[in-house]
Protein backbone atom coordinates (compact mmCIF):
# COMPACT_ATOMS: atom_id res chain seq x y z
CA UNK A 1 0.00 0.00 0.00
CA UNK A 2 3.24 2.29 -0.01
CA UNK A 3 2.88 2.60 -3.89
CA UNK A 4 -0.82 4.08 -3.44
CA UNK A 5 0.35 6.55 -0.83
CA UNK A 6 2.77 7.88 -2.69
CA UNK A 7 0.42 8.46 -5.56
CA UNK A 8 -2.14 9.92 -3.31
CA UNK A 9 0.83 12.25 -2.77
CA UNK A 10 1.19 13.13 -6.04
CA UNK A 11 -2.42 13.77 -6.86
CA UNK A 12 -2.69 15.89 -4.07
CA UNK A 13 0.44 17.94 -5.84
CA UNK A 14 -0.54 17.84 -9.47
CA UNK A 15 -3.57 15.17 -10.33
CA UNK A 16 -2.91 13.42 -14.27
CA UNK A 17 -4.65 11.17 -15.91
CA UNK A 18 -1.43 8.81 -15.52
CA UNK A 19 -1.69 9.26 -11.60
CA UNK A 20 -5.51 8.39 -11.24
CA UNK A 21 -4.46 5.36 -13.30
CA UNK A 22 -1.69 4.10 -11.28
CA UNK A 23 -3.80 4.36 -8.56
CA UNK A 24 -6.08 1.94 -9.67
CA UNK A 25 -3.94 -0.55 -10.71
CA UNK A 26 -2.65 -0.08 -7.34
CA UNK A 27 -6.09 -1.00 -5.34
CA UNK A 28 -7.16 -2.29 -7.43
CA UNK A 29 -10.48 -0.16 -8.05
CA UNK A 30 -11.53 0.62 -11.64
CA UNK A 31 -13.76 4.11 -10.04
CA UNK A 32 -10.12 5.46 -10.46
CA UNK A 33 -10.48 4.64 -14.16
CA UNK A 34 -13.81 6.61 -14.26
CA UNK A 35 -11.87 9.58 -12.80
CA UNK A 36 -9.29 9.51 -15.00
CA UNK A 37 -11.75 9.30 -17.71
CA UNK A 38 -13.53 12.46 -16.47
CA UNK A 39 -10.44 14.35 -15.44
CA UNK A 40 -9.34 13.92 -19.37
CA UNK A 41 -12.50 15.21 -20.70
CA UNK A 42 -13.22 11.98 -22.22
CA UNK A 43 -10.15 11.87 -24.22
CA UNK A 44 -7.48 9.55 -22.36
CA UNK A 45 -6.93 6.42 -24.20
CA UNK A 46 -4.90 5.90 -21.21
CA UNK A 47 -7.52 5.83 -18.88
CA UNK A 48 -10.02 3.36 -21.29
CA UNK A 49 -7.04 1.05 -21.91
CA UNK A 50 -6.69 0.73 -17.98
CA UNK A 51 -10.40 0.30 -17.07
CA UNK A 52 -10.84 -2.82 -19.96
CA UNK A 53 -7.24 -3.94 -18.59
CA UNK A 54 -8.94 -3.78 -14.91
CA UNK A 55 -12.20 -5.62 -16.43
CA UNK A 56 -10.12 -7.99 -18.45
CA UNK A 57 -7.53 -9.44 -15.53
CA UNK A 58 -10.92 -10.45 -13.97
CA UNK A 59 -11.92 -12.79 -16.97
CA UNK A 60 -15.27 -9.97 -17.48
CA UNK A 61 -14.66 -9.44 -21.07
CA UNK A 62 -18.13 -8.11 -21.77
CA UNK A 63 -17.41 -5.12 -19.78
CA UNK A 64 -13.59 -4.64 -21.13
CA UNK A 65 -14.10 -4.64 -24.72
CA UNK A 66 -16.33 -1.32 -24.63
CA UNK A 67 -13.45 0.12 -22.98
CA UNK A 68 -10.48 -1.28 -24.99
CA UNK A 69 -12.04 -0.66 -28.11
CA UNK A 70 -13.06 3.31 -26.78
CA UNK A 71 -9.29 3.18 -26.27
CA UNK A 72 -8.28 2.15 -29.74
CA UNK A 73 -10.44 4.36 -31.30
CA UNK A 74 -8.78 7.59 -29.43
CA UNK A 75 -5.19 5.67 -30.24
CA UNK A 76 -4.75 3.12 -32.67
CA UNK A 77 -0.97 2.37 -31.82
CA UNK A 78 -1.93 0.04 -28.66
CA UNK A 79 -0.46 -3.51 -29.56
CA UNK A 80 -1.40 -4.67 -26.07
CA UNK A 81 -4.55 -2.91 -26.11
CA UNK A 82 -5.60 -4.85 -29.66
CA UNK A 83 -4.25 -7.90 -28.08
CA UNK A 84 -6.98 -8.09 -25.08
CA UNK A 85 -9.47 -7.16 -27.76
CA UNK A 86 -9.30 -9.48 -29.66
CA UNK A 87 -8.97 -12.18 -26.80
CA UNK A 88 -11.57 -10.96 -24.93
CA UNK A 89 -13.52 -11.33 -28.74
CA UNK A 90 -12.69 -14.61 -28.99
CA UNK A 91 -13.81 -15.51 -25.39
CA UNK A 92 -16.81 -14.25 -26.16
CA UNK A 93 -17.04 -15.32 -29.63
CA UNK A 94 -17.09 -12.15 -31.41
CA UNK A 95 -15.79 -13.53 -34.20
CA UNK A 96 -16.00 -10.37 -36.44
CA UNK A 97 -14.31 -8.10 -33.73
CA UNK A 98 -11.47 -10.79 -33.31
CA UNK A 99 -10.57 -10.53 -36.68
CA UNK A 100 -10.84 -7.06 -36.60
CA UNK A 101 -8.66 -6.81 -33.87
CA UNK A 102 -5.89 -9.56 -34.87
CA UNK A 103 -5.57 -7.82 -38.25
CA UNK A 104 -5.11 -4.68 -37.16
CA UNK A 105 -2.51 -5.96 -34.63
CA UNK A 106 -0.46 -7.93 -37.20
CA UNK A 107 -0.14 -4.94 -38.66
CA UNK A 108 1.40 -3.32 -36.17
CA UNK A 109 3.74 -6.13 -35.01
CA UNK A 110 3.72 -8.63 -37.91
CA UNK A 111 6.08 -11.00 -36.02
CA UNK A 112 3.15 -12.30 -33.18
CA UNK A 113 2.79 -16.11 -34.09
CA UNK A 114 -0.34 -16.28 -31.86
CA UNK A 115 -1.76 -12.88 -33.58
CA UNK A 116 -1.90 -14.66 -36.93
CA UNK A 117 -3.40 -18.46 -34.87
CA UNK A 118 -5.82 -16.58 -33.70
CA UNK A 119 -6.63 -14.62 -36.60
CA UNK A 120 -7.08 -18.27 -38.44
CA UNK A 121 -9.58 -19.36 -35.80
CA UNK A 122 -11.90 -16.24 -35.82
CA UNK A 123 -11.80 -17.03 -39.65
CA UNK A 124 -12.58 -20.62 -39.17
CA UNK A 125 -15.53 -19.66 -37.00
CA UNK A 126 -16.68 -17.08 -39.82
CA UNK A 127 -16.34 -19.85 -42.42
CA UNK A 128 -13.68 -17.99 -44.19
CA UNK A 129 -11.09 -21.48 -44.19
CA UNK A 130 -9.17 -19.48 -47.54
CA UNK A 131 -8.07 -16.58 -45.76
CA UNK A 132 -7.72 -18.98 -42.84
CA UNK A 133 -5.44 -21.06 -44.51
CA UNK A 134 -3.55 -18.12 -45.92
CA UNK A 135 -3.27 -16.58 -42.37
CA UNK A 136 -1.76 -20.24 -40.83
CA UNK A 137 1.05 -20.02 -43.74
CA UNK A 138 1.90 -16.62 -42.77
CA UNK A 139 2.00 -17.80 -39.22
CA UNK A 140 5.21 -20.04 -39.60
CA UNK A 141 7.49 -17.22 -41.07
CA UNK A 142 7.00 -15.45 -37.25
CA UNK A 143 8.19 -18.70 -35.27
CA UNK A 144 9.89 -21.05 -38.37
CA UNK A 145 12.55 -22.32 -35.68
CA UNK A 146 10.58 -24.12 -33.21
CA UNK A 147 9.73 -27.90 -34.67
CA UNK A 148 6.50 -28.13 -32.43
CA UNK A 149 5.30 -24.87 -34.15
CA UNK A 150 6.46 -26.09 -37.63
CA UNK A 151 4.81 -29.46 -37.08
CA UNK A 152 1.43 -27.83 -35.82
CA UNK A 153 0.88 -25.47 -38.97
CA UNK A 154 1.74 -28.52 -41.30
CA UNK A 155 -1.07 -30.29 -39.52
CA UNK A 156 -3.29 -27.59 -39.81
CA UNK A 157 -2.04 -26.90 -43.41
CA UNK A 158 -2.94 -30.77 -44.36
CA UNK A 159 -6.44 -30.46 -42.54
CA UNK A 160 -6.74 -27.34 -44.54
CA UNK A 161 -6.21 -28.57 -47.45
CA UNK A 162 -8.75 -31.35 -47.48
CA UNK A 163 -11.66 -29.53 -46.28
CA UNK A 164 -10.64 -27.20 -49.12
CA UNK A 165 -11.09 -29.90 -51.44
CA UNK A 166 -14.23 -31.17 -50.15
CA UNK A 167 -16.30 -27.35 -50.48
Amino acid sequence: YKAAEIIRQELEKKPTVLLHCLLGDAIDDHNCYATAWEFSKHTSGRAQAHWGTYYFRKAEYAEAIPHLEKSVEINSLQEKVWLRLGFAAIQLERWELAVHAYITYTHIEPLGFESWNNLAKALVKLGDKIRAHKVLSESLKCNYNNWKVIIFIFVCLILFTYILNRV
